[in-house]
């Protein structure tokens, strides 16, 4: 069974520190595998651009081989159509996109998204950042670092 907590609940019992943009929270123990499995789970509406340019920054990142990364989009009813293309990252192993029926907002959006990673039971960590360059993928980086150092506990990262 897996636990989840609110961010509010975990202030003084976890690791945290903090950085300049991205709110993050981690919410299952490790697995026992050679690497952790990071999911990034990004809401979108109608941003297809600035989400593209996001998903090359979090590709080109010099992230070590002992994580993989995952992207879980949450396309919020967008309206506007996004170009669809084939495009290969190297370092990030899958992209999925969820399509929500209708606009229900960012909050319903990480909702759904984290339900989904939840069921699919394939990850050590989630990473929810925004879509527009709100969150600064650079520090995807230090959330890695700080994993190293947690002995399994969940971090927390706040923004200022």
């Amino acid at each position: 069974m897996l636990s989840f907590a609110i961010i509010s609940s975990l202030i003084g019992i976890v690791s945290s520190f903090t950085l300049s943009y991205i709110s993050f929270f981690f919410v299952k123990p490790p697995t026992t595998f050679l690497y952790m499995k990071i999911k990034i789970l990004i809401p979108v509406y109608n941003d297809w651009q600035s989400l593209s340019q996001l998903l090359e920054v979090i590709n080109n990142l010099s992230i070590s081989p002992e994580f993989k990364i995952s992207v879980i989009i949450v396309n919020d009813a967008s309206n506007h159509d996004r170009q669809e293309q084939k495009k290969e990252y190297e370092n990030i192993q899958s992209i999925k996109i969820l399509n929500m029926k209708k606009n229900q907002g960012h909050a319903r959006c990480i909702a759904t998204g984290l339900k989904y990673i939840f069921e699919k039971n394939d990850f050590d960590y989630v990473i929810p950042m925004d879509g527009d360059g709100e969150d600064r993928p650079e520090e995807i980086k230090e959330f890695l670092n700080q994993i190293k150092d947690s002995n399994n506990k969940p971090i927390v990262g706040e923004r200022v």
